[in-house]
């Protein structure tokens, strides 16, 4: 129930529940400094207003340091897998 006293409907768990939960079951289990991971930090950390302590806890990645290091390598470029990441990654947000 809500503070206002409408009842919410259960939660339904779909197949693509379950496939969105496997694939962040995958990031979580890669390296902190797996290109891969710092793509998707940079993506949900410039185009959202998600805290630091967010990215940290959802996606494993230890401490803030890591995820500020993973937006400056994204946000200045990189070598040439970053910059084909980080095109992907801009090409799949839309």
């Amino acid at each position: 129930m809500t503070k206002h006293g409408v009842e919410r409907p259960p939660a339904v768990s779909t197949v693509g529940d379950e496939i969105e939960a496997e694939r962040i079951k995958e990031v979580k289990r890669l390296r902190k400094n797996d290109k891969r991971k710092q793509a998707l930090v940079w993506l949900v950390k410039s185009r959202t207003v998600v805290g630091y302590e967010w990215i940290l806890d959802r996606l494993e990645m230890g401490h803030r340091s890591n995820v500020i290091r993973a937006m400056a390598g994204f946000r200045n470029g990189g070598d040439r897998e970053t910059r084909g990441l980080k095109a992907k990654m801009i090409k799949c947000s839309g």
